[in-house]
């Protein structure tokens, strides 16, 4: 719509989630582990038993709009799982359900930020290892369970398309929710841009009217339900289109393409480009009315000569507006 253009055309600061806005948004199981063993995924793991808790996490995630929740899922793929009911999503935190069969039956389980679920905290090897990974924790009952890696990588447009955009002119962030090491990892992989980590929604929507107060025109760029409350605080919000469908649903602009990231910068150049031309044909229509228009009261021009100048401005003014049919990105 045209707020949306205007607003795209006054972007100066550009904020990004991470997982399935700047990563893939394919992201696969690298390890899962308990207090008493450690399992790193390899060809051949697949065919081993898996934990019970890890099966009832996987059930918790059905249904689920979340990059994180569709690797679980298809980790789980062809695997018995028990069923859930009662089951929440918290955007930034994770899943709570009742367990519905096998050992777990009737119990709750928490599936979700390791932030969020700290009934009781994991034995310390297992916070330091894969640090550069996602992790995921489980709890049932109020007990911690175990931990899930979960690693993702850029999107292969990432780091042309954030290029694209600083050299626009515009100042390139990442708010997350995931640890800092695995945000850190894909920051310094783009070019080491600014970020912030272990953010839960509101404290994203919170920095977005920090910046906003300090900064013209802020863009937030998000796939997931955690992300719709900040790309509400920004100037414009832009959506994944293989994000949340109430996330795509409150966006300003969506992403279609198979170069989000890229045509991301590709439309806020437009945008750019199009008010430009609307500020030239209004600027040049002043102009040329208020020289005309005199003259022609005036009696200083015929009826004819009038006519056909203001025919002539006004296809200078379309013309003008046809140029844009013929856009290139200049990146």
């Amino acid at each position: 719509n045209a707020r949306a253009l205007q607003q795209a055309s006054q972007i100066h600061r550009i904020i990004f989630d991470k997982t399935g806005t700047l990563t893939s948004g394919r992201p696969f199981l690298v390890g899962f582990a308990n207090a008493e063993s450690e399992t790193l995924l390899t060809q051949d793991t697949h065919a081993r038993p898996w934990p019970d808790w890890l099966a009832a996490a996987c059930a918790a995630e059905q249904g689920i709009e979340h990059p994180l929740a569709g690797a679980l899922l298809s980790y789980a793929a062809g695997r018995s799982m028990p069923s859930c009911s009662d089951v929440h999503y918290i955007p930034g935190d994770g899943v709570v359900a009742r367990i519905g069969a096998g050992p777990f039956k009737s119990k709750l389980i928490q599936v979700g930020n390791p932030a969020w679920i700290t009934p009781s905290a994991p034995p310390k090897p297992i916070l330091r290892r894969h640090a550069d990974a996602s992790a995921v924790d489980v709890a049932i009952d109020n007990q911690w369970m175990g931990r899930i890696w979960i690693a993702d990588q850029p999107r292969q447009d990432a780091a042309d398309g954030l290029i694209s955009l600083r050299r626009m002119g515009i100042e390139v962030s990442i708010l997350s929710g995931d640890r800092e090491a695995s945000v850190q990892r894909i920051a310094k992989s783009l070019g080491g841009i600014t970020f912030l980590a272990q953010l839960g929604p509101e404290e994203k929507a919170a920095r977005l009217d920090t910046w906003r107060k300090s900064s013209e025109g802020v863009a937030m760029v998000g796939d997931g339900l955690n992300d719709a409350s900040a790309m509400a605080h920004a100037d414009l919000g832009i959506a994944m289109a293989s994000g949340a469908t109430l996330t795509v649903k409150s966006a300003d602009l969506t992403l279609s393409t198979a170069t989000p990231i890229r045509d991301c910068a590709a439309s806020l150049s437009l945008a750019r480009d199009v008010l430009r031309r609307v500020k030239e044909n209004l600027v040049f229509a002043f102009v040329f009315n208020i020289a005309a228009i005199p003259l022609a009261a005036f009696g200083m021009l015929s009826p004819i000569i009038a006519g056909s100048a203001m025919a002539l401005s006004s296809a200078a003014v379309i013309s003008n507006a046809v140029r844009l049919l013929r856009w290139k990105n200049p990146d």
